[in-house]
Parts: C-alpha cells; structure tokens; sequence
C-alpha cells in the first residue's frame, strides 16, 4: 500500500444485529490502514451520511495513533436526487458538517495533503451544526 492509492467508494454495510455500520476494522486491519500512504473517500453523503461518519471517526481514531499518511482525497459525489452543487439532504447537514470539519482538522493538525472536492468552497451553514 505505499505507493498505490487505497480508495473507498462506500462504508461498510449496516447489519440488522448491530443495528448500526460495521466498523472498517472488521475488513481491513488498523496495521494496514495505519501503513497506507494515500487514501481517496469517494463519499455519497446523501445516501449514507451515518454510515460515512462512523467511518471517518474509526480512521481517524486509527490514524490519530500512527499514519504514514501523505495525502488524503475527498470527493464528494453528486446525488443524482438533488439539484447540482448540493451534496446532501439539509436535514443531515449538521452531522455532514462534522464529519467534513474532522477531517479538515486531522489533516491540518497532521500535515496531511487533503485534495478534491474542495471541502471550504462548499454551500455549508455552519450555524447548523448540531455538536
């Protein structure tokens, strides 16, 4: 994983059991994801905003232990469902503005080159937020 680029199109799934996402642990070791170099998120946030924001804390816990980490992509999927330039449902966007703002954080906090859908320019209220 040191020189390819390790991309996620989509968190793991939810189990009726768990009643919540699957942690990305359960796939991939914290070992391998510590190792990775270059990681691309390919996030639908209208779809899965719960799903992605569970797992971007157990990256981020993960990482916040030890990364080799370089560069981190983010892109933003447009929903078909909604008109151009929203990336996701207003309800949700409290819960979105956390996760894109923790990202945000550990990157700049860690020196990490965060690329991609250029998270400041997007259409977000912060006075929404909800944490």
């Amino acid at each position: 994983m040191k020189f390819k680029v390790f991309t996620l199109q989509r968190p793991p799934p939810y189990t009726m059991t768990l009643g919540s996402p699957m942690d990305i642990t359960e796939f991939i070791s914290q070992d391998t994801l510590k190792n990775m170099r270059r990681v691309e998120l390919v996030m639908n946030l209208f779809d899965d905003a719960r799903g992605w924001g569970k797992t971007v804390e157990v990256l981020l816990d993960v990482w916040s232990s030890a990364n080799y980490l370089k560069k981190l992509e983010i892109n933003l999927e447009q929903p078909e469902e909604l008109p151009p330039g929203t990336m996701w449902h207003e309800r949700s966007s409290g819960y979105v503005i956390k996760i894109l703002s923790m990202i945000q954080s550990f990157a700049r906090e860690d020196g990490i080159e965060l690329t991609g859908t250029p998270l400041p320019a997007l259409n977000v209220k912060k006075a929404n937020a909800d944490w």
